[in-house]
């Protein structure tokens, strides 16, 4: 089900990971560049912790990543780490 923040104008569709995977965790890391352009709200932090969630459930292979997006929200200037948005 999608997950909207009007005012923020941010729409988040939780299973979007799940039917369409990113190939390895490079990809997921490119994505990285991208995130500065939603804006900051709490939606965007439950977004970033499905994602990192999904990561880790994947394996050793995507820790690396996960342990990045962990730190992403604060260096985006937002409040709460990605970690205790859930």
């Amino acid at each position: 089900m999608a997950q909207a923040d009007w005012s923020s104008r941010v729409v988040f569709l939780p299973n979007a990971i799940v039917h369409n995977p990113p190939e390895n965790p490079n990809v997921v890391l490119s994505w990285q560049s991208y995130l500065s352009e939603i804006p900051e709200c709490e939606l965007k932090l439950k977004a970033l912790a499905v994602l990192r969630a999904f990561m880790e459930a994947k394996g050793k292979a995507w820790g690396k990543p996960s342990r990045r997006l962990r730190f992403v929200s604060l260096r985006l200037g937002l409040q709460t780490p990605v970690s205790n948005a859930i």
